[in-house]
């Protein structure tokens, strides 16, 4: 196994335990939930799982998304890691596969971030 692969593979065993911290805000999980520095949140987006935090850096949310197929078994498969500087008032959306969205929006001051997993719609060649 490569260091860059083993690596992965620990960030992303790391950020799954993490995701046991994370307490979410509301009880429906489609509403927004707000994540203060360091305190993360896991999102199932179809058959991804993505887990988020963030840290204040240079005034801007500095957010880390861990993204990885959701699956049954016991052995997760190395997933991805994405990382993105969002300014305070702006906000970046990620695309799933299965027609879902996690939209991320920086508070003022980079003093929190808001999360919503949005529902996206394809349009297919049957809906002319």
């Amino acid at each position: 196994m490569t260091n860059g692969r083993r690596t992965l593979g620990l960030a992303l065993c790391a950020s799954l335990m993490l995701a046991g911290l994370a307490v979410p805000t509301v009880a429906d999980p489609w509403n927004t939930q707000e994540l203060r520095p360091l305190r993360a949140t896991s999102f199932e987006l179809g058959s991804q799982r993505v887990l988020a935090f963030f840290v204040p850096a240079e005034g801007q949310c500095k957010v880390t998304l861990m993204i990885a197929d959701a699956r049954d078994d016991a052995a997760p498969k190395p997933g991805s890691r994405l990382s993105l500087r969002i300014e305070p008032g702006r906000s970046a959306t990620f695309d799933g596969r299965d027609g879902q969205s996690l939209r991320l929006a920086c508070r003022a001051e980079a003093s929190g971030l808001l999360t919503s997993r949005i529902k996206t719609l394809a349009a297919s060649a049957n809906d002319e």
